[in-house]
């Protein structure tokens, strides 16, 4: 089975439809409260 590796701008693409899904479901959150939600870490 041949997969697809994905390339930055759709990691990044996706990884940016997750917090907008996150944050449209539970409305006003923070920061951490994202990043411990969609398991990923919070840069600035």
């Amino acid at each position: 089975m041949d997969r697809k590796q994905m390339t930055n701008i759709e990691v990044k693409r996706n990884n940016g439809n997750r917090v907008y899904r996150y944050i449209c479901k539970n409305g006003i959150v923070s920061n951490p409260d994202i990043s411990y939600a969609t398991k990923m870490s919070f840069c600035l």
